[in-house]
């Protein structure tokens, strides 16, 4: 599991407590809502990062994403990323005669698997996903015929393995240190600001 935790630092606490020095938990109530604003925030900008990087949506990139958030007794918040490698089939997967089309990366150009496909699943509740596979083959490869179906025993059959063919983690790209770096500087920008913002708010309620 990969995390970024947001917490309030020594000098904004500082300015925190200069400012609101003789209101009994003003300064907590204006962090814990400082810091909790900030973790959307930053589940974004990771998301952005990552999207940069991975040719996936980004709402496939924020299903792995989650926000623990800042507790009442001071506890700083975090968002975190876990998950499994992501299959194939979420990489823009396109069917071909010879294989599976598909790009991993943003910054590179589409890449055959050859002899793997595309196929489709039900799950309990009734709807569909999709999933690249391809099977061991050890012997000799016959000629393909245009326009004949290839879909009956070796792609069903037991005798050969069935490979789910699957991409990085997104955990494992949130881990980079360029992503990280870039995620941890714009949620210190972020912090700063929401903490003007609920002091600002707060100060306005006196």
């Amino acid at each position: 599991m990969t995390d970024i935790s947001v917490q309030i630092n020594t000098d904004q606490l500082r300015s925190l407590q200069a400012n609101l020095a003789t209101i009994e938990g003003a300064g907590r109530l204006v962090t814990y809502r400082a810091v909790n604003k900030t973790l959307a925030g930053v589940r974004t900008d990771a998301v952005q990062e990552i999207y940069n990087i991975l040719n996936l949506t980004k709402t496939r990139i924020r299903k792995d994403f989650n926000i623990s958030k800042a507790t009442w007794d001071g506890s700083g918040g975090r968002v975190y990323a876990t998950g499994i490698p992501v299959g194939l089939a979420s990489f823009g997967a396109r069917q071909t005669l010879k294989g599976v089309s598909i790009q991993v990366l943003r910054s590179s150009k589409r890449t055959l698997l050859k002899h793997a496909f595309i196929a489709t699943q039900s799950r309990n509740d009734g709807t569909t996903y999709k999933n690249v596979y391809w099977r061991s083959w050890d012997g000799a490869r016959t000629q393909r015929v245009k326009g004949r179906s290839y879909t009956g025993k070796y792609r069903y059959s037991k005798q050969f393995p069935l490979e789910r063919k699957e991409g990085p983690r997104i955990e494992d790209i949130f881990a980079r240190k360029t992503v990280m770096a870039a995620v941890e500087k714009k949620a210190d920008a972020r912090l700063s600001k929401n903490i003007d913002y609920e002091l600002t708010r707060f100060l306005k309620t006196l």
